[in-house]
């Protein structure tokens, strides 16, 4: 069975916050859809909209992370751009 690695830690709102969103759609490794990486339930994500009511937040901003090592996403097949949205 996979392991999952989770990590859960919060920025405070403000221009971080904006910045984290920026790096985590469009860093390098990211599997883009278009222009970044953001996906939702809408079929396409705008990145200035996003960032625009991400601005908007007061408080803590909780930024769950969920991954798979490379080599246990391989055995999962997940490695080949399955899409995870699904």
């Amino acid at each position: 069975m996979s392991r999952l690695i989770v990590k859960s830690p919060y920025i405070q709102s403000g221009g971080k916050a904006n910045g984290y969103m920026r790096y985590m759609a469009t860093h390098l490794g990211t599997e883009k859809r278009g222009a970044h990486g953001l996906f939702g339930n809408a079929d396409c994500v705008d990145l200035k909209q996003a960032m625009a009511e991400l601005s908007e937040v007061q408080g803590n901003i909780w930024t769950h992370i969920i991954s798979l090592r490379r080599e246990d996403a391989e055995c999962q097949r997940q490695s080949k751009n399955v899409d995870l949205r699904q």
